[in-house]
């Protein structure tokens, strides 16, 4: 089965969440529960980390788990492109598949499950959840028309 990886990419940080397929009772459901240890279900990597913040190496270390386990696919959203490719570089040198998905659809797709805005946390849920989204389509390059998605099937791999 493919695992999801879902990246919110901030200016000096990635936040990340992953889904082994879409959660059973939806997205709005296993927020409520996996939002109770944000720090073990949503880690957060720092650029240039303060103190006890993890950084790149712990990044790199946390694709290592992952990939041990499962294939998977990385979701960003193409935002502060330049951070974005940053964090999809390292992606790629662990041999990991990247696909973008709109900024714009995204919110849109978060208010509708009821989600919090301007949580990285819960965007990087969604963004994990977004390729087992009929609304929603991926792309495997950052454009700016990843604001016109139309998937009219769930993405192999995941089932709802």
């Amino acid at each position: 089965m493919t695992t999801s990886l879902g990246i919110d990419v901030s200016k000096l940080s990635v936040c990340c969440h992953v889904l082994h397929g879409y959660p059973k009772g939806g997205l709005a459901a296993y927020w409520r529960k996996s939002q109770k240890n944000l720090a073990k279900n949503y880690p957060t990597f720092y650029s240039i980390p303060k103190k006890q913040q993890k950084e790149f190496k712990d990044f790199l270390d946390y694709l290592d788990g992952l990939q041990a386990s499962d294939e998977i696919v990385a979701i960003l959203e193409p935002t502060g492109y330049h951070a974005s490719k940053l964090w999809a570089e390292l992606l790629k040198s662990k041999g990991i598949d990247i696909l973008w998905v709109g900024h714009c659809h995204l919110g849109r797709y978060r208010r509708g499950k009821g989600l919090p805005n301007k949580s990285d946390p819960a965007d990087a849920l969604v963004m994990a959840g977004s390729i087992s989204t009929p609304t929603i389509k991926p792309t495997t390059e950052p454009t700016r028309e990843n604001t016109s998605f139309i998937n009219p099937t769930i993405s192999p791999g995941f089932e709802k």
